[in-house]
């Protein structure tokens, strides 16, 4: 690190400054590495200006921003960039004055004056250097090739051609009298007379050949400048059949690849399934004589008013058949797996026995369970809802805009872990999916929203490794067994402590070793902070200072560790299926 700061290398850093991004983030970065390098003040200040000459004006709009963020942070520090930067400043401003950035360079000068960076003789200075309107030179060629120039400039060579014929013709036929042998010219000059009416036919000759040779001068200068402008236009015309070329090849090796994919459509099409499944010998179905008795119009009163039409469940041994209790208007029931069927009501037939397993037992689970299990045991190994100790746990307190930053550098330094990153909406997880892949990390996603046929594929590709990253919502949490997965990041954490423990839970499986990596955000996840602070510590991990100041006071029992049972467990609650997210339902 040393070197660096030592050694400047200005081509570097040019060149860092012409890739210089229209983003916060980027802008940021290369401010902060000025400020770290200020002792070569000059030397970054000259750099900026020559690129500033080279680039097109969009671009110069982004280096006076991060001009612009250098200055104030070195006003507030008493830095020299401030001073170093005066000159350069006046030379770009007149590099600026295009409508499409003025109003923005102005917009910065007026923060410059409100805050006291620069005095208002400077600042009016600039503000003046800006509103001149420059006088374009007629020669004045365009940097970048344009289409229209090259027309007007034949367009003017042509006119010129025009004039010169023209000037040629009056030229030849002014005066034909005149003899411009030289013997038969000297003659009619000694005639004294008539040698007044032979200067005069002579100096009106003679301006009409000066005329003449002004119109060829004109147009041999047009001709130089449009053998400038037609090797420009030529050059511009090789790299754009470049660019045709690599265009055409793309569609073509894409539209070889689509053929490709039909004929082997075509030769599996006889052996894939039909869409529509086959119907079941042993499913239910009315019989002929069977009818259904629906209430009369007058027994519905209110358009509010709740009916039970929820069915039974009926359980027998070794067999069951539910059926889902339909919504009510009110919206009471809401289908959520477990815990929904566990809350309708069953007529339990027959013996049977009753096993069930959960990483996490919470207590609402343990009461619903209670109304159908007699003189059951409840068996924890281990603490229940509590992580693995192979898992690795660390937290990183960070706003919800660095985000971003800090998981591009957590996955650089693990490039070939299979990584698992959990977020909190679907939008999110195709929109980190897409960014990742943008910085050559292969990723996909996997959420609710998303077809059967592509979560398969999904998790297919991320499976056999020929997608490093996953970006999931909660519904990646339970339910998969992915192997060698080396690496789980909650980007968003979630709102409970018993989904936190599932998602870590997809790392460090069978014994191996795994890593849990997540993102605490302040103003999102305080409330979550004394239960992790548990999970932590029960695992025999570190807990960080700043994570176990946010643990005081708070309850941190949320996952039914223990037996709940009492006297009156069981007996005559109602139990309605809480809400659920709708990430949950596939």
């Amino acid at each position: 690190m040393g070197t660096e700061v030592e050694e400047f290398n200005v081509i570097q850093f040019e060149k860092r400054l012409t890739a210089l991004k229209d983003s916060q983030e980027n802008i940021n970065a290369c401010c902060k590495w000025c400020l770290e390098n200020r002792q070569h003040h000059k030397k970054i200040v000259n750099s900026w200006l020559n690129v500033l000459k080279r680039v097109k004006v969009e671009q110069r709009l982004n280096l006076f921003y991060l001009a612009n963020d250098v200055i104030q942070y070195s006003k507030r520090k008493q830095y020299e960039f401030v001073d170093s930067w005066g000159t350069a400043l006046q030379k770009a401003t007149t590099l600026v004055r295009d409508d499409k950035v003025k109003h923005k360079i102005v917009r910065i000068f007026n923060i410059w004056q409100q805050r006291g960076v620069y005095n208002e003789e400077f600042i009016s200075d600039l503000c003046g250097l800006i509103s001149v309107v420059p006088t374009a030179s007629k020669n004045d060629e365009p940097h970048e090739f344009q289409a229209n120039y090259v027309v007007n400039k034949i367009k003017q060579c042509s006119k010129l051609e025009n004039e010169t014929d023209l000037k040629l013709k009056v030229l030849k036929e002014h005066n034909p009298k005149i003899q411009l042998e030289t013997e038969t010219l000297c003659i009619s000059l000694k005639d004294r007379a008539h040698v007044d009416d032979v200067e005069k036919e002579l100096e009106v000759y003679v301006k009409h050949l000066e005329g003449y040779i002004n119109a060829l001068k004109a147009e041999i200068k047009c001709r130089i400048t449009n053998i400038s402008v037609l090797k420009q236009a030529n050059n511009h015309l090789d790299k754009d059949k470049k660019d045709v070329k690599v265009v055409a090849n793309a569609y073509k090796v894409f539209g070889n690849k689509v053929k490709a994919f039909q004929r082997k459509l075509e030769e599996h099409k006889s052996t894939l399934t039909s869409p529509v499944p086959s119907p079941d010998i042993n499913a239910p179905s009315p019989s002929p004589d069977c009818d259904i008795d629906l209430p009369d119009d007058n027994e519905i009163k209110t358009k509010n008013t709740l009916v039970d039409y929820n069915p039974r469940t009926t359980f027998t041994a070794g067999y069951y058949n539910p059926v889902p209790p339909p919504t009510t208007e009110a919206g009471n029931f809401v289908t959520n797996g477990y815990t929904s069927f566990i809350g309708s009501n069953f007529n339990v037939e027959g013996e049977r026995k009753t096993l069930m397993f959960s990483a996490t037992f919470p207590e609402e689970i343990q009461e619903l369970a209670g109304k159908f299990l007699h003189n059951y045991i409840f068996l924890a190994v281990g603490i229940v809802g509590s992580a693995s100790t192979d898992v690795e746990q660390k937290f990183f307190q960070i706003g919800k805009y660095e985000k971003r930053t800090k998981l591009l550098s957590i996955l650089e330094q693990a490039p070939d872990d299979r990584t698992l990153i959990f977020v909190e909406t679907k939008r999110n997880a195709d929109f980190l999916a897409s960014f990742l892949s943008e910085q050559n990390i292969q990723s996909t996603s996997i959420h609710g929203d998303r077809y059967q046929s592509e979560r398969e594929q999904a998790l297919l590709d991320f499976k056999t490794g020929r997608r490093k990253v996953l970006v999931a919502t909660g519904v990646a949490a339970r339910g998969l067994d992915i192997k060698d997965v080396q690496h789980v990041i909650n980007y968003d954490l979630p709102n409970s402590i018993d989904e936190y423990v599932h998602r870590i839970g997809r790392t460090g499986r069978v014994g191996n070793y795994g890593r849990a990596t997540s993102f605490f955000d302040d103003e999102h996840d305080r409330n979550l902070a004394p239960a992790l602070a548990k999970i932590l510590s029960q695992a025999s991990q570190e807990i960080p200072e700043w994570l176990g100041s946010y643990s005081h006071g708070g309850s941190a029992n949320q996952f039914g560790g223990r037996d709940i049972r009492g006297d009156n467990f069981g007996r005559g609650q109602d139990f309605g299926a809480p809400p659920v997210d709708i990430e949950d339902s596939w």
